[in-house]
């Protein structure tokens, strides 16, 4: 899609009389900002191409919507690329699965790519860029007997557009025996994947959980808060079609395997800070203030030459995301 867009929307099934009179809806949702600084070349895999980021905001939102006396969670539909994380997260609302929580995080990849190698027709050595990162995200919250801290996992899409640097290779005879050929700008690399992804946030689960340890040892209502969290996911990767005609040129105009590629997709996340909890009205709010850092990368599987005529592509996109984070998250 050209353009990306989320729209998230809820609908909340009504009780009425007697029962209407017993239940309880209950709400929670937090939000949360990073003033990011974003980095790349994470495994020092980029020889000839530089990075310039600028600054930009990445948000996160999250939350729930459960009603307590008949375990009803309200449908939320997420449209992004036309993901199906968003119609699984629909049919667990409608369908009435208890702890399912949705996520959704956002931030702008914008710079300036500067390349030092060759170059094909019509490349230029300087390009500016401003493109999305974002994850949707279908939780579900879990606190085993053993242990006093609740944790989560869950299933993702993650797509981002970004310039990165794509090798090459050829061979003499067949796919095993590569060798590596001229490295090539692709200012237009986008990948899109579905990830598998678990971890723990005290800050969230000391809301969702008053009898966790977090939420227990907070003193005045003050803590400290932690999050981490692994995501692996496959996908594909789709190579622009100047990088493609630059890998063919440049490498004596073999034909490239393919403009899009089977991959992978590992990202890590860590933060820390100090957080508060009081009420608000019949509710409970939360506010937290700490440090957070992301790394992660993009791999590509089999794309090597099979044949002498072939040139085969293996785009890589590593990022990394780094800066103090403001934490809001309400319970009612």
């Amino acid at each position: 899609m050209k353009r990306q867009h989320v729209l998230v929307w809820a609908g909340l099934l009504m009780v009425s009389g007697s029962a209407a009179r017993a239940s309880v809806v209950e709400v929670a949702g937090g939000y949360s900002q990073v003033a990011a600084k974003w980095g790349d070349n994470l495994m020092g895999f980029n020889e000839h191409l530089s990075l310039d980021f600028d600054n930009t905001a990445f948000t996160r939102v999250e939350g729930t919507l459960c009603e307590k006396k008949l375990g009803l969670s309200a449908g939320v539909n997420v449209d992004l690329d036309n993901n199906e994380v968003g119609e699984v997260n629909r049919i667990t609302g409608y369908l009435g699965l208890k702890k399912t929580y949705l996520r959704v995080q956002t931030g702008r990849l914008r710079g300036v790519a500067s390349w030092d190698g060759a170059l094909g027709t019509g490349q230029t050595d300087t390009v500016a860029f401003d493109n999305t990162f974002n994850h949707v995200d279908l939780l579900y919250w879990l606190q085993p007997k053993k242990m006093r801290t609740p944790l989560y996992f869950g299933l993702g899409y993650t797509s981002l557009k970004m310039p990165v640097e794509m090798q090459t290779m050829t061979t003499p005879g067949k796919k095993e025996n590569q060798v590596l050929g001229t490295p090539v700008f692709d200012p237009d690399f986008q990948g899109r994947f579905y990830d598998l992804l678990f971890g723990f946030d005290t800050f969230a689960s000391s809301m969702l959980y008053e009898d966790s340890m977090e939420a227990k040892m907070k003193v005045k209502g003050f803590g400290i808060f932690f999050a981490t969290e692994d995501r692996a996911g496959l996908g594909q990767i789709r190579v622009g079609k100047d990088a493609l005609a630059a890998a063919s040129q440049l490498n004596g105009n073999r034909q490239p395997v393919d403009d899009k590629l089977f991959s992978g997709w590992i990202e890590y996340n860590v933060s820390m800070g100090l957080s508060w909890t009081g009420r608000l009205g019949q509710g409970r709010l939360s506010l937290g203030a700490g440090y957070e850092f992301m790394g992660a990368t993009a791999v590509s599987f089999g794309g090597g030459a099979s044949s002498p005529t072939e040139v085969g592509l293996d785009p890589r996109a590593e990022l990394m995301r780094y800066g103090p984070v403001l934490r809001a998250y309400v319970r009612w």
